[in-house]
């Protein structure tokens, strides 16, 4: 780090990696962001060699992370949010270490903090999802659109990123197999779609994209009015729109994906097909939607317990 050019060189080369391995432009930009930070705390501290980043560094800065924030904010920064950003630093230096740049690991012996993963809290139930489902208007070819975008989402459990990069052809809706090219961590995947999903995408192809799509090269799935691929913020606000008044919180993509893998399991569904839909590296991280609400609990010892039983 001898110099800017340098470490804007270093930091380029990590990013193009990154995006070479399949990571989202999202995670991307994140690490992007957290590192830029990092150095900027190193030149504060006036090192000014990477190779003189030592472990005692590392704790100094793992230390700085939650002392700036208790001063700026009177609250802790969220466990998870500092295993993110020192999980960046320690993917950049192991980088470092595998391209001859640096010697050693200095963030070898940093602990990442525990991060325990939570459900939203804006889950939308079942009969929240019928009202969802029904708002758009199919009698209009946006309308029509959306309904097939909520359905999608609702069927598959796919991430908002990996619905914006659908392209025509990874669907069959015969068969009802979608492909999900390069999702989270650069992955491919089979998702199963329902019947009544598959339905609403051919109708949307047969009645919208064929009338909105001008250029014969666009692969998108899902356009806007001009035949463009859907954008990031259109489809924010298509969610935020129809969810108006449904439910306490605000719904999003995210919340679909959840809703799918929360009803399915209640409906009985294996936790490991759902690992597999969801596209989940690990068992651990479906396992969030195992948790039970006093709700549940109270419902099944209705349902099950022999002395609630005979009180029927």
């Amino acid at each position: 780090m001898s110099s800017p050019g340098e470490e804007m060189m270093l930091l380029g080369e990590f990013l193009d990696q990154m995006s070479a391995k399949g990571y989202s432009p999202g995670t991307i930009s994140y690490n992007k962001l957290y590192l830029e930070k990092f150095l900027d705390y190193l030149r504060a501290a006036r090192i000014n060699n990477i190779q003189a980043v030592s472990p005692r560094t590392m704790s100094q800065y793992s230390h700085y992370l939650l002392n700036i924030y208790r001063k700026s904010s009177g609250d802790k920064l969220h466990p998870s949010t500092i295993c993110q950003k020192l999980n960046a630093v320690k993917k950049y230096f192991a980088f470092l270490l595998k391209r001859g740049y640096i010697f050693f690991d200095p963030t070898r012996t940093i602990t990442l903090p525990r991060s325990q993963r939570h459900i939203p809290r804006n889950i939308p139930t079942e009969s929240e999802m019928e009202r969802l489902l029904e708002r758009p208007d199919t009698c209009r070819r946006s309308g029509l659109r959306d309904r097939t975008i909520l359905e999608l989402l609702y069927s598959t459990g796919i991430r908002k990123s990996e619905l914006i990069n659908l392209n025509l052809y990874d669907l069959d809706t015969n068969s009802g197999i979608l492909r999900v090219i390069k999702g989270k961590g650069g992955k491919d995947r089979v998702v199963p779609v329902g019947k009544v999903a598959s339905y609403w995408v051919s109708c949307y192809i047969r009645e919208v994209r064929s009338r909105w799509v001008r250029a014969p090269r666009e692969k998108s799935l899902f356009v806007n009015a001009l035949g463009q691929r859907l954008s990031s913020a259109l489809l924010s606000f298509i969610l935020g729109t129809y969810s108006k008044g449904i439910g306490e919180r605000k719904i999003t993509c995210h919340s679909l994906r959840h809703a799918c893998a929360t009803h399915m399991l209640r409906g009985g569904a294996d936790i490991r097909i759902i690992q597999e839909l969801l596209g989940h590296r690990r068992l651990e991280t479906t396992e969030i939607y195992t948790r039970v609400t006093p709700v549940d609990l109270r419902e099944t010892l209705k349902r099950y317990h022999p002395r609630e039983r005979k009180e029927r």
